[in-house]
């Protein structure tokens, strides 16, 4: 049987779909509904979907098809929605680049993802230029803007100019089995590793949250978080573009723009980080907002304690809703869902509808109420693997299941709490920070001999970087000194807040430095 709709190819039985079926089905249904809010863009499901099969076009003049990787350094944008669908359409990986990075650190990434095309913001023109004739895989530069003067950067308007808004004709299929989204996660070796995303992993994370929160095409969610994270592009984003409701997008978070957004377009569903929306409850204009639109808030990476689920009704108006995911399972597992929410205050909650997920002893049996586990995961949200690393991969995934790393226990209900992270990752702000990787540069200057780093606790960022540094004999430096050559070196989120200078590391018989001693003693 033969078919001529572009997103479904028939051969018997099997029946392929991709995530841009979506985009055009609610083109058709309503194209003149607002999809997506960008400051003074508004763009329907109509001209979305033309925007996107331009995109679609210029790809394929470049020769970006299937098996191409495509990468972006951007603030949030409406274009960078467009390329996330565009991908979807064509079977080409995404490859979203956090633009807190410098350049040594976007070298790297972009290099070790073979990104062949790269469309950054006209603000990381600088950073790009510097490390350009480093990239050896990166042919074409498209500037979201304006391109420096003898810049031979190609801006985004002219590379959509003239193509056609029509469907493009595919010589092959893409299908919910295809590689879609490489992001990007630090692992215990310090180098970064990019988590597999299929188009079927998005789809299920989107069915997850679209159940659970109950979502319809009537919901308007706001968007303010990174979208180059899995919590500003998989969380609400695309769930809301695929039941056919309008996001509105924010450049960079506001609190005071996040009120005033929140009241005008009447925003009914909206996901911040803990730090996100305690800006937001500590803003002078919160009790002068109309907040009656809201219906569900949500926040993940730190659990709240019942004083502050309550302080946060009483502040918004709504209960939160906590969860619980990462980059490997598709932004998110579990859910504490509001009903219980106060009484369960700690809880990372269950698993989401589609997610399975149980807390495991050493031997892989589950564990009994109040014992400490890892937590591991097996659904259709868990990634692929890590690009070009099966070590890495066959380390993480064992039997079919996702090992997180992180501890936990169980109630007599159900209900997950975490307990620790046993890879020592620290989460600033909603950011994952892994000690190795800024432990390896600080090992790197010439005066140190050893060091160690440690999350401490921060009143508004959750937690935040102590290094303890030996220094090689005779050497001397200052505190401001370790900071500054780790800013020049690591994004600045990730450089230490404070620095600890000290004989010697703690270590245990086996050499393994003791993190905990340094964490108490010097707490």
């Amino acid at each position: 049987m033969k078919t001529k709709n572009p997103f479904i190819t028939c051969n018997m039985e099997i029946v392929m779909i991709n995530l841009a079926q979506s985009l055009e089905r609610w083109s058709d249904r309503q194209k003149n509904k607002e999809a997506l809010i960008f400051g003074e863009t508004r763009l329907t499901y109509g001209e979305l979907n033309a925007r996107v099969n331009r995109l679609c076009h210029a790809l394929l003049d470049l020769k970006i098809e299937k098996g191409k990787n495509v990468a972006i350094l951007a603030y949030n944008e409406y274009q960078f929605i467009e390329l996330f669908l565009a991908c979807a359409r064509m079977g080409v990986m995404l490859v979203p680049l956090n633009f807190r990075l410098v350049g040594p650190e976007l070298e790297y990434q972009l290099n070790a993802s073979d990104s062949e095309l790269l469309i950054l913001g006209e603000e990381f023109q600088k950073v790009i230029s510097k490390i350009r004739g480093n990239l050896k895989t990166v042919k074409n530069h498209i500037v979201l803007g304006n391109p420096g003067q003898g810049s031979d950067m190609v801006p985004y308007s002219e590379f959509l100019a003239g193509k056609s808004a029509s469907q493009p004709t595919l010589t092959y299929s893409v299908d919910l089995d295809d590689e879609f989204i490489m992001i990007h996660t630090s692992g215990t070796t310090g180098r970064p590793k990019g988590a597999i995303l299929t188009q079927k992993n998005i789809l299920f994370t989107a069915l997850n949250q679209i159940c659970d929160w109950k979502c319809t095409s009537d919901d308007i969610t706001l968007t303010s978080a990174p979208l180059f994270h899995a919590g500003g592009s998989l969380i609400l984003t695309y769930p809301l573009l695929h039941i056919g409701g309008t996001v509105v997008l924010t450049k960079q978070f506001n609190p005071k723009l996040s009120l005033r957004l929140i009241e005008k377009e009447k925003v009914t569903i909206v996901f911040a980080a803990p730090a996100m929306w305690a800006a937001i409850q500590r803003e002078p204009d919160l009790t002068k907002t109309d907040l009656s639109s809201l219906r569900v808030c949500l926040s993940g990476g730190s659990s709240q304690p019942a004083e502050e689920m309550i302080k946060f009704k009483k502040d918004i108006g709504v209960t939160l809703t906590e969860g619980y995911g990462l980059s490997e399972c598709s932004s998110t597992s579990t859910v504490l869902r509001p009903e219980v929410a106060i009484e369960k205050a700690g809880s990372i909650g269950k698993p989401m509808l589609h997610n399975v997920l149980q807390v495991v002893n050493k031997s892989g049996e589950e564990v009994r109420p109040g014992e400490v586990g890892e937590i591991v995961q097996r659904d259709f949200t868990v990634m692929k693997g890590y690009y070009k690393r099966p070590d890495d991969t066959a380390q993480t995934i064992r039997d079919g299941w996702l090992h997180t790393g992180d501890l936990a226990t169980v109630d007599e209900d159900g209900f997950i709490y975490i307990k620790g992270r046993s890879k020592d990752m620290i989460i600033s702000g909603a950011e994952n920070i892994y000690p190795v990787e800024i432990e390896t540069v600080l090992i790197g200057h010439p005066k140190i001999a050893d060091a160690a780093v440690v999350g401490i606790s921060h009143e508004k960022w959750g937690e935040t970087v102590r290094a303890f540094v030996v220094l090689k004999p005779g050497q001397a430096m200052t505190e401001a000194e370790v900071i500054d050559y780790c800013k020049e070196n690591l994004a600045s989120y990730k450089k230490p807040s404070s620095v600890i200078f000290i004989k010697e590391l703690p270590r245990n018989p086996g050499g393994k430095v003791q993190k905990n001693i340094l964490k108490e003693s010097y707490q």
